[in-house]
Order: C-alpha cells, then structure tokens, then sequence
C-alpha cells in the first residue's frame, strides 16, 4: 500500500524522482519481497495446513451449538448494539488521537459486515446506510494509512538520501491529512445523525 501510493506521487509528479526516491523505493521493494516470501512460507507449513483443516472441520461441526435462538431473533439487537458501538467514539466530537479513530473505524467495519450478512433480506434500502458507513471508513482509512506510513518510513531510512525522500513524501501526506481531518466531521454526519438511525432502524425491523 504504501509503495503503491508513493508510485502513483512520482507517476503525478508530487515528488521529485531523485536517488534518494529510487533508495526509498528499493528498500520499500526488498522489505515487501521478503515478507511476502515468509508469508507464503507459513501459509504452505505443515503446522498451518493442519491448524487450517481442524478449523474448518470445527465450523462445519454442529456438535454443542447452541441452537435454541434463531438468527432473526438476535439480528436485530446485534446490529445495533455495532452502531451503539461505533457512536460511543463521539462525545461531542470525533477523537483527536490517531489510535482512537483507528478503533472507531474497525467498530464502523463490525457495522458494516453485520449489515452486509442481510443484505439479501433488507434490498436495495441497505444502501443508504451501508454507503455512508463505507465513505466514512475510507476516509478514516486513508488517515491510518499516514499514520503506518510514517512507522514503516522509519523503520527503513537509514541513510541521508532515503530520509530525505521520506521526508518529501511524508510533508505531502500531511497536507492531504489537513484536508481529511476538516472534511472528517461532515463525513461523520452521514452516519451519526437521525437520518441514519431512522434509516437503520427501518431495515432492523424487517428482520
């Protein structure tokens, strides 16, 4: 992702395609070739095919399944206690800290899978929440993105040339962080108002 991104900068000329970008780049490269490589490792280890097949044999055993309530009798109270969830991070304004909204976002995507298993159920009204969900996950996905940008850029710029490319790239997020962060509350709206609760409340009732 974060190669990616930086890519597309020099592909648009945000950044001056130097040595110092071209060091940043492989290093950025090597470190993703070597991870994918370990990745790949595990997912074929014996251990994890094993640990991989008794899973899925567990979730195919109705064995000691509590079977007594029905989907649609917990459905509805599900859902919604995910939205209490995601509106417990606003008190009285979105939260200042990287970390916090992180957590609001990962609550927003417990929302938004939960909506998404009834999609069928609800038709095409799903969208008029589901879509504010998604617009405001992204867009409070882009400033994570910055956030493990940073950590990653400072785990491999080591020399004067790489960190002087970091740092360009770094000084031109944070602008598209200053513009994400005031567009951030309005965002929110569409999902934190009475519109949205009624509109929620509205699919919930025909579970």
């Amino acid at each position: 992702m974060l190669l990616d991104d930086l890519n597309k900068r020099v592909e648009r000329e945000e950044l001056t395609n130097d040595a110092g970008l071209e060091a940043l780049q492989g290093k950025l490269q090597a470190a993703r070739t070597k991870l994918h490589a370990q990745l790949c490792e595990t997912l074929e280890d014996d251990d994890f095919q094993a640990f991989a097949a008794d899973f899925a044999a567990l979730m195919n055993d109705g064995a000691g399944w509590k079977n007594d309530l029905r989907v649609r009798d917990l459905a509805g109270s599900t859902i919604w206690k995910r939205y209490e969830e995601l509106r417990f991070f606003d008190r009285d304004g979105l939260p200042a800290v990287e970390a916090e909204l992180h957590l609001m976002r990962i609550a927003g995507k417990r929302l938004r899978y939960s909506l998404e298993l009834f999609a069928d159920t609800f038709g095409e009204r799903v969208e008029h929440v589901v879509n504010p969900l998604i617009a405001f996950q992204d867009h409070v996905g882009v400033l994570q993105d910055v956030v493990v940008a940073t950590e990653l850029l400072a785990r491999y710029t080591d020399s004067g040339e790489s960190r002087s490319a970091a740092d360009a790239y770094l000084a031109v997020r944070a602008e598209q962080v200053a513009k994400l962060r005031a567009e951030l509350p309005a965002r929110w709206d569409k999902v934190g108002n009475g519109t949205f609760r009624r509109n929620l409340m509205g699919l919930i009732v025909k579970l």
